[in-house]
């Protein structure tokens, strides 16, 4: 009983401490000291993972990427999910999405532009209904 009583304080307290402003700005300006910052900035995201109610496996995972810049980060992101049964091109996908900068807008944008692009190749090669002809401009129908 007071294990997990114990367990729900801690895991309020990190989520009061990891979720503001000063947290970011932190672990923003941590990233920039050579060889310690990664450290910290790996810590810290771990923190935050563990305070927003992740498993240990999944803070460690969290860890681990913000542990690598983009690129890698990007990279790290397509080798989870191939090593979780994802498809390449959805990996892909999902890793180029996590890159993206604004957050959730970002992201929206993102998914936005991918699902224009799918419904313009799906309907690249459709043929007209039967009926329906084309106009040519200066010569309308009566």
């Amino acid at each position: 009983m007071y294990y997990r009583l114990t367990l729900k304080l801690a895991k309020d307290s990190i989520k009061a401490v990891t979720n503001n402003s000063f947290w970011n700005i932190v672990a923003t300006g941590a990233s920039f000291i050579p060889g310690l910052g990664t450290a910290v900035r790996a810590g810290m995201a771990g923190a935050a993972a563990l305070g927003c109610g992740m498993s240990l496996k999944d803070a460690a995972i969290a860890a681990a990427r913000k542990s690598f810049p983009g690129p890698v980060a990007a990279a790290f992101d397509l080798a989870m999910g191939l090593a979780h049964g994802q498809r390449i091109d959805a990996a892909a996908l999902d890793a180029a999405r996590n890159q993206i900068p604004g957050g959730p807008l970002g992201r929206a944008g993102f998914d936005t532009a991918l699902q224009a692009v799918k419904t313009k190749r799906s309907t690249r090669g459709a043929r007209r209904p039967p009926g329906l002809r084309s106009i040519r401009p200066g010569r309308e129908r009566a």
